[in-house]
């Protein structure tokens, strides 16, 4: 699935004439992502960083070297570009709205790394749960107000990430409790999603839920589901996202027969920056081959 989600998304940023360019990029990005979430490098406190940057075996060095392989194919990118201003793509966009060099990699990088680890986690887990529910299952993939309700329904169950911390601009007082500007605060996503006064029978899957979109929701509901944050900064790429899950579930279930081998829920495993199925996913495939006429 990452690899679908990887190609979408360099594709939309680069242009499909540019994708064959950087196909180094392609390999590097795993890395990075995975360099950066072995030791929640977003999270080291800056004081920490340069003593870590001083070890030449230590994570924090792997990553910077990583960081700097990727920065010189996208700043070699940006350079080439600002010469061939003329383009469709992000990237273009991004560079016809004056930004500086650093500005416009910043972004890149954003959109290159949120914009395909989480969508592939989403999927694994949407196959995890469709392979043991057998009647959901059967009602796809021509059902499209039912897949959309499906995909809704395991992002509630199966949130990708698990909160979504924003830095206090001003002190919070919640639950008895001060909390001092300048920290971080954010709800527990899944805490939510199963909290049974929102969303009764929270443990069950039942995408009917979802079947009139938004607004088969009440005000809190609509609110609580929150798989791609909430207000201001909510995810610029969840409607990308829940395209690309639609088509690549779709188009998957027209071409192949899957099953588990194995009908035990998969378990949840810290994976980089997502929370994903411990084992993977694993999946029995067999084609569906057309009807043979007599």
């Amino acid at each position: 699935m990452q690899e679908i989600t990887l190609e979408i998304i360099i594709r939309l940023v680069f242009g499909i004439r540019d994708a064959g360019r950087i196909g180094r990029l392609r390999a590097l990005l795993p890395r990075l992502i995975e360099a950066g979430g072995s030791m929640s490098v977003a999270m080291l406190p800056p004081r920490l960083r340069e003593p870590m940057a001083r070890l030449p075996f230590s994570p924090y060095v792997r990553f910077l070297r990583v960081r700097a392989a990727v920065d010189a194919i996208l700043f070699e990118e940006i350079a080439r570009r600002r010469k061939e201003p003329e383009g469709t793509d992000v990237l273009s966009r991004l560079l016809a709205t004056g930004l500086g060099d650093q500005e416009v990699r910043d972004e890149l990088i954003t959109l290159l790394i949120a914009g395909h680890e989480t969508t592939a986690t989403g999927l694994a887990w949407a196959f995890e749960r469709l392979l043991r529910l057998p009647d959901v299952l059967r009602r796809l993939p021509d059902d499209e107000p039912y897949l959309d309700a499906v995909i809704k329904e395991v992002l509630r169950v199966r949130p990708v990430v698990y909160e979504a911390p924003r830095v206090l601009d001003a002190p919070l007082r919640l639950g008895g409790y001060e909390i001092p500007a300048g920290w971080y605060a954010g709800p527990s996503i899944p805490l939510v999603h199963h909290d049974a006064a929102v969303f009764p029978s929270p443990e069950e899957f039942r995408p009917e839920r979802f079947l009139g979109g938004r607004q088969s929701l009440d005000g809190r509901q609509s609110r609580a589901w929150m798989p791609f944050g909430g207000g201001r900064r909510f995810c610029v790429g969840a409607q990308l996202a829940l395209l690309e899950m639609r088509v690549i579930i779709r188009e998957v279930l027209r071409r192949l027969e899957l099953t588990a081998p194995d009908p035990a829920p998969e378990a949840r495993r810290l994976a980089n920056v997502t929370f994903a199925p411990a084992r993977l996913t694993r999946v029995i495939a067999r084609a569906h081959y057309p009807a043979r006429t007599p």
